[in-house]
């Protein structure tokens, strides 16, 4: 059944068939809720904890050249429960490389390069190789050296996954010992059946390196704009089967609005419940390993 019609069966019925747990005849299903851009700003370093701490938020990823980025460490270092991974990022605020050792990814002010266009010359060839190498292993080692070790890698507005850009991160990754990463692959974000098939194709190519991924990938914006987000959430997280990410904004930087939205969702405890009774297992990437 699709998302839309998982909404209008309501939180009552996907209870009532939730019962039990794990469906028969199929495995467990393990929920990754992930909280992007933690230490851009303190509002979303809260909120990104009170979804941790009251919801059902189990990892955050860590934008490492931001002015909160120093209190987001001290906020996850209380919370030993959270996981905490890397948030790689080559359009927002300053490299933490020195500006002249990259000078295609900045302009004249020192600063990254904005979305779009820093991500058009990324993907065209308008940023060199080495520098982006530069920076992406300079954020890296800026994470560890602050005394943790990524449970996964990620990228702001998905720069992770351009063609240019993925080599170099499943490269670091390998060096550093990081072995997990959100899907780079777009049929993550495709319908149910569609995506099972191409993501099978695309595992399949990526099969020769050592990363885990989510078999699925849900943005929880999606779920906002349905009549019962709740409803709509369980049931597109308790009809997949394997791990799922669900990416989070908590209080999202560019829509008070949405994150707070966002915030409600995961922090309301129908959802907590609905989704124990269809079994569903909460878990971070550093735990995946120890899965059975």
């Amino acid at each position: 059944m699709g998302i839309d019609g998982g909404a209008r069966r309501g939180v009552r019925a996907l209870e009532e068939d939730g019962l039990d747990g794990e469906r028969r005849g199929r495995g467990p299903t393990y929920l990754i809720v992930n909280g992007d851009d933690f230490g851009y700003s303190d509002p979303i370093n809260e909120a990104v904890i009170r979804c941790h701490a009251e919801g059902l938020l189990t990892s955050a990823t860590l934008l490492v050249n931001r002015p909160a980025t120093g209190a987001a460490l001290r906020l996850a270092a209380a919370q030993p429960a959270l996981g905490l991974g890397l948030h790689l990022n080559l359009t927002e605020g300053a490299p933490v490389s020195p500006p002249a050792d990259v000078p295609s990814l900045v302009g004249p002010d020192g600063r990254f390069r904005p979305f779009p266009g820093q991500l058009r010359r990324i993907a065209g060839g308008g940023v060199r190789l080495d520098e982006l190498e530069r920076e992406l292993r300079a954020q890296f080692e800026l994470f560890i050296a602050r005394g943790r070790m990524p449970t996964h890698v990620d990228g702001h507005l998905h720069v992770h996954a351009y063609p240019r850009v993925l080599p170099l991160a499943l490269r670091l990754m390998g060096e550093y010992g990081v072995r997990a990463m959100r899907s780079p692959i777009l049929a993550a974000w495709l319908p149910a059946r569609r995506a099972q098939r191409v993501a099978r194709a695309e595992a399949r190519r990526l099969s020769g390196r050592p990363v885990v991924v989510a078999d699925r990938l849900f943005d929880c914006a999606r779920f906002l704009r349905l009549a019962d987000p709740v409803a709509g959430l369980a049931e597109a997280v308790a009809s997949a089967e394997g791990v799922v990410e669900l990416m989070a904004h908590p209080a999202w930087n560019r829509s008070e609005r949405r994150g707070a939205a966002e915030v409600a969702l995961l922090t309301d405890p129908r959802l907590r419940a609905v989704l124990a009774r269809r079994g569903v297992r909460l878990v971070h990437y550093g735990e995946l390993a120890e899965l059975p």
